[in-house]
């Protein structure tokens, strides 16, 4: 398991995927895009609580990160915020199918089966932002009965799951948008479509068994979660 330890991984796959992402900015800038995914990923890796307690670490545990994170420079949180600001979501979903297959081919996932032949992958959605005085075009709003509203941005995420395992694993993340539907229940459910989607065409081999709540106990989702039946 030696080629499956965090820094083998990282320095694999995670860097230099940050790499390849086309940064649409200007010639000459001070932070480089690699730098600034390369800087979140180790704010959400080391558990810190935000973007600013991060950016306040004292300068030898920056150094270290640097180090440990191949970082020439950490952003600011108000620098992080406007370079990811243009940064497409999607750029980052064959990335989580290269973990899988590497994971997998170590044996790591054995574990995991279920029925003999099936990994049981959970889908459900999660909130990961709400504001009542910020909004963008393709926030969630809900107007609540004293006039207020609120806006927030939520994601579909599936993780391979075991009921023994405290470990989990994601292996592709979908954004609810505002122009998904009218209703939540609209909104995850049009989404889920291009979250399927995307499990397909990622992970086209793979025999999945999916785990979900009563929203999604309709005949056309059920239709479109199994592929080239008849």
């Amino acid at each position: 398991m030696k080629d499956s330890t965090f820094d083998s991984l990282y320095q694999t796959y995670v860097r230099p995927y940050f790499e390849d992402i086309t940064d649409i900015r200007r010639p000459n800038i001070l932070y480089s895009l690699s730098d600034t995914l390369s800087s979140v990923f180790a704010m959400f890796s080391l558990k810190s609580p935000s973007l600013l307690d991060f950016e306040k670490r004292n300068p030898t545990e920056s150094a270290n990160i640097c180090s440990v994170y191949s970082i020439k420079a950490i952003p600011s949180d108000s620098q992080v915020r406007n370079i990811l600001d243009d940064v497409d979501a999607n750029s980052f979903k064959g990335l989580f199918s290269k973990l899988y297959t590497h994971c997998k081919n170590e044996g790591l996932f054995k574990e995991y089966e279920v029925f003999s032949a099936y990994y049981p992958i959970s889908i459900d959605a999660t909130e990961f932002f709400s504001s009542q005085k910020r909004s963008c075009p393709t926030c969630l709003c809900k107007q609540h009965k004293n006039g207020s509203v609120t806006c927030h941005h939520s994601i579909l995420s599936a993780v391979l799951v075991h009921p023994d395992k405290q470990e989990v694993f994601p292996l592709a993340n979908e954004t609810i948008k505002q122009q998904d539907g009218t209703t939540k229940n609209d909104c995850e459910l049009n989404a889920v479509k291009r979250l399927l989607d995307t499990l397909i065409n990622e992970y086209p081999k793979e025999s999945f068994l999916f785990l979900e709540d009563a929203l999604y106990a309709n005949s056309p989702h059920l239709e479109s979660a199994i592929p080239n039946v008849n």
